[in-house]
Formats: structure tokens, C-alpha cells, sequence
């Protein structure tokens, strides 16, 4: 019971991401830590301890140190992603989802996220237009999280492939 109501909110605070993403193309740092506390608090009622998202996390960490270091290299100098790459809000959205994963469940929602990111982008945005990047990725969350209530099956810890 708490579990669902849990999920719902989780829902509600993605669905408020998104809405923020796509109007202002920025989220507030506020819901990105509701949602990493909310994430917390399902680790905790699925498994019983918390540790569960640090290897998502560190999974992220070398993500974005890769993007870092094949940025600076193409540059030629040692470049700030978040100045002109990505947001900071979309880094803060992948650091909060975390705890909602195992290991490979991110990894595959991080590589469906981003091909649904880039297809709806080039759908969608104008040319030289910041992508909504976590409105999209936290409505794509939403859709599995409603799909994994109605399928009575934990897409997001047990295995998929």
C-alpha cells in the first residue's frame, strides 16, 4: 500500500518535471531531490538497504566523465559540459533516478531514454533548440512505472534481458 502511494507520487513529481522541462526548459533543483528521496524510500521498502543505487550512480559518474573527456579532446582544451552541452538539471534528473534501478535495468533505460530523447527531439525541436532531455526521459519513467503497476512485474530490478 504504501509502496503504491509511494509510486503515485512518483508519477505526479515526474509528470511535474516533465511540464517544467518542456515550458521552461529548466526543472527546479527542489523536485529532482523529492524525486531522489522518493527513490530512497522505494529502495528501502523493495530491498531493505539503501546501497542498491550506488552502482547506477557510478555507472553515471563514468558516462559523464567519458562525455567530459571526448568533449576536451574534440575541443582540444578542458571544456565545462554544462556550459554548452548539457543541462545541469538533466545531470542532477540522472543522479536522482538511481535508486528506482538495478545496474542493467538503468543501463537499458539510460540507451532507450536517449534514442527516444534524439528521435522526439528531431520530431518535435527546432534546429539549435535545447532539448527537453529529463521532461522527456522523466515522462518515459512515468509511462514504466505505470506500466509496471499494470503489469505486476518489477521492470525496473529484475531482469529483462
Amino acid at each position: 500500500m504504501i509502496v503504491t502511494v509511494l509510486n503515485i507520487i512518483m508519477c505526479c513529481i515526474l509528470l511535474i518535471i516533465t511540464f517544467q522541462d518542456f515550458k521552461d526548459r529548466s526543472i527546479h533543483v527542489f523536485v529532482v531531490v523529492v524525486v531522489f528521496l522518493l527513490g530512497l524510500l522505494l529502495l528501502w521498502f523493495d530491498d531493505g538497504v539503501l546501497s542498491g543505487f550506488l552502482t547506477p550512480a557510478l555507472f553515471i559518474l563514468v558516462v559523464f566523465f567519458g562525455l567530459w573527456l571526448y568533449l576536451s579532446l574534440k575541443q582540444g582544451q578542458l571544456i565545462n559540459p554544462l556550459k554548452n552541452h548539457i543541462g545541469l538539471g538533466d545531470v542532477l534528473f540522472f543522479i536522482a533516478i538511481t535508486p528506482l534501478f538495478s545496474l542493467k535495468n538503468y543501463m537499458l533505460f539510460f540507451i532507450t531514454g536517449m534514442l527516444l530523447s534524439l528521435i522526439l527531439s528531431g520530431l518535435f525541436t527546432k534546429k539549435n533548440r535545447m532539448i527537453p532531455l529529463a521532461g522527456i526521459l522523466a515522462l518515459y519513467l512515468a509511462f514504466l512505472k505505470i506500466g509496471s503497476f499494470f503489469l505486476s512485474v518489477d521492470i525496473f530490478k529484475e531482469p529483462l534481458l
